[in-house]
């Protein structure tokens, strides 16, 4: 009995080496119902195991778009190759989800001779979007424009298989929709060039269409194989703003560029891009020069070109 003052005063003189409360032995990395406010440095490795009624919250900044830093992919996986395309049907609509560094894979059959668009549609605050497109091994139409939440691809089918690719730019995430409209009721028609190349008058350099006024807009024609040609008539040390406006279709259908070509042939300036709008900006004008539009492949398409002009004074 003498002992009883003893052992009180040595464990008052312990208190404070002693667990404070439970929480010393269980709040080791996770989120625990205690009452500070210093965020666990856990991430994504909450588990609940508190008896709480409200669920841990995540407070780290990462990417993940599940709470527990997972992406659940779509139920057609696995389609990350060619040899596990998905087939997609004609006129038809697929929702899915695209993780990281996961592009999904869909193969294509369309006649001969139809007009097929892809049309994807996805929120460009989860994520960026692509959209490729292929033709055995040869990549024959892409679409990756920044800064959308769309992207489009319209192609002439030569008839058979096609694999089209969405895939995440810098390895993006995102849910997606896919669009596939095919229309087999496509006028194909012989091209009619413009008034301007009767006869291949603008078809090489010798006999380009001379530009002499500015700002000069002219609506043009581009045949399978036939390029349109102007000779730029300013003054040295010009700058020149060339601007050609097409619809942009999925190569090799209609997608047409531009070059500005000096005295021996060569290439000065150029824009080629799978967009409708081709722009060369701010060229200086240090010799003779000439304007070429020209098109991919058999691309045959109706194009606006604009030359605008600014001279020293």
């Amino acid at each position: 009995m003498r002992t009883a003052p003893f052992l009180l005063v040595f464990l008052a003189g312990c208190w404070p080496f002693l667990p404070q409360s439970f929480d010393e032995y269980t709040n080791e990395g996770s989120d625990v119902t205690d009452e500070d406010t210093t965020p666990d440095d856990d991430r994504d490795r909450d588990t609940d195991p508190d008896g709480d009624t409200e669920p841990d919250r995540d407070t780290d900044l990462d990417e993940d778009t599940e709470p527990n830093g997972t992406c659940i992919d779509d139920s057609r996986e696995d389609d990350d190759t060619f040899g596990q395309a998905t087939a997609l049907q004609n006129n038809s609509s697929r929702s899915g989800t695209l993780c990281p560094n996961d592009p999904d894979f869909m193969r294509l059959t369309i006649p001969a001779e139809c007009e097929a668009t892809l049309e994807l549609a996805f929120d460009e605050e989860q994520g960026n979007l692509d959209l490729f497109l292929f033709s055995g091994e040869d990549q024959v139409g892409w679409s990756d424009r920044d800064n959308t939440s769309f992207e489009e691809i319209t192609f002439l089918a030569n008839g058979g298989e096609y694999v089209v690719i969405v895939e995440g730019n810098q390895d993006d995430s995102a849910d997606y929709t896919l669009n596939l409209d095919v229309d087999c009721d496509v006028d194909i028609g012989e091209c009619v060039d413009d008034s301007i190349d009767t006869n291949g008058n603008d078809d090489t350099r010798t006999s380009a269409t001379v530009i002499s006024s500015f700002p000069m807009v002219i609506d043009g024609q581009i045949c399978e194989g036939d390029d349109d040609w102007y000779e730029l008539d300013t003054a040295l040390n010009c700058r020149i703003n060339v601007l050609v406006e097409h619809e942009y279709v999925a190569a090799p259908l209609n997608d047409v560029d531009v070059q500005i070509v000096g005295i021996g042939n060569n290439v000065l300036a150029l824009a080629e891009s799978s967009t409708d709008d081709e722009v060369i900006s701010d060229f200086h004008v240090a010799q003779r020069s000439w304007i070429r539009v020209y098109g991919y492949q058999t691309t045959e398409s109706p194009y606006t070109l604009v030359v605008e002009e600014t001279c020293p004074e």
